[in-house]
């Protein structure tokens, strides 16, 4: 499936299991060829958590694109650019109490923030790439906290 520039897809609470991982996947097809930014946004809202783990860029050679995808290679200087925004690190940060594989994910459970995570790479007009995330959503109590969206959005830039 060709997905157009821009947003990728949408994981939301409301379509997605709980306290379970799930991989999420999509494909992507470069217009240009040109340096491109790979965006996670994660939102959350006090009743919630988001862990994500094993993010993959694939080019159709299966050559990884990403660095650092799985949070395992010096998670505290990590080759993601996080954009926190006004969250705290016992909001958002690296997780190494729940992981999809080996140590590490990255969690969020900031109430109403957004987190972005991102990292570049060059892409060729035409090829085809392969995008996938694992995560893992949770809820604390019952109903919505502040009825802030909550969901992962992947975007391309």
């Amino acid at each position: 499936m060709h997905i157009p520039n821009s947003t990728l897809g949408s994981i939301s609470d409301t379509n997605t299991v709980k306290n379970a991982w799930t991989q999420s996947s999509c494909s992507y097809i470069a217009s240009a060829s040109t340096n491109v930014t790979f965006k996670i946004i994660v939102e959350t809202d006090n009743k919630d958590q988001w862990n994500i783990d094993d993010i993959s860029v694939l080019d159709s050679s299966s050559v990884e694109l990403l660095i650092n995808g799985n949070f395992e290679s010096n998670p505290s200087d990590t080759d993601w650019i996080i954009n926190k925004n006004t969250c705290s690190a016992t909001e958002t940060n690296f997780d190494t109490t729940l992981s999809h594989s080996a140590n590490h994910s990255y969690f969020n459970k900031c109430n109403g923030e957004s987190v972005i995570l991102s990292q570049s790479f060059t892409v060729t007009i035409g090829h085809s790439y392969s995008i996938s995330l694992w995560y893992y959503y949770q809820t604390y109590g019952s109903g919505r906290g502040a009825n802030n969206p909550v969901r992962i959005t992947g975007m391309i830039e």
